[in-house]
């Protein structure tokens, strides 16, 4: 790799920072004024304030971690490198979709390529388990896609940094968005 691509690799990953930080300012920002929950064994749909900022945890699976939940779902993706992670929400969600969506170039188009796996539910108690998932540099990335609250369809794609291997997730758009 020439000084040219790592500073083309820096460059992307500096534009995505900035970006992350950019989207969890406004999130920061508009949710000051919503009043909090604190019971927290209130997590259906029905039963949590539409006020809830829903928080999506993407971790390495451990065995330690693993072993904590009673169940949980699972997708075996045969195109990774046999990463294990877990997803869970901090409440329910509705409509939970797996998604093989892929990025422009440029980072800012994405598309979904197909639905690799869906829930009608997806629950902090039984939570979602992808093994082989994800490679470092690649272009068709995952995704997962849910409806909020609000009624409202949000999409997060799933990747590996190229760089450090760290998991990097954030919130895209489609259409107009």
């Amino acid at each position: 790799m020439n000084i040219f691509d790592k500073r083309c690799m820096i460059m992307k990953q500096l534009k995505i920072s900035i970006f992350f930080m950019l989207i969890i300012t406004v999130l920061l920002m508009t949710g000051c004024d919503q009043p909090s929950i604190t019971d927290k064994d209130e997590t259906s749909l029905e039963t949590v304030s539409p006020a809830v900022e829903i928080q999506i945890s993407v971790d390495r699976a451990t065995d330690e971690l693993l072993s904590s939940y009673a169940s949980f779902h699972e997708f075996v993706d045969s195109s990774g490198f046999g990463r294990v992670l877990l997803i869970k929400p901090n409440v329910t969600i509705r409509d939970f979709n797996f998604l093989e969506i892929q990025i422009s170039d440029d980072g800012i188009e994405y598309n979904i390529l197909r639905k690799l796996y869906s829930l009608d539910e997806l629950t902090p108690e039984k939570p979602f388990v992808l093994s082989g998932i994800l490679g470092a540099g690649t272009l068709n990335i995952r995704g997962i896609s849910f409806t909020d609250t609000h009624d409202a369809v949000r999409y997060f794609y799933i990747r590996e940094s190229g760089y450090d291997g760290s998991i990097i997730t954030g919130e895209f758009y489609i259409g107009n968005g």
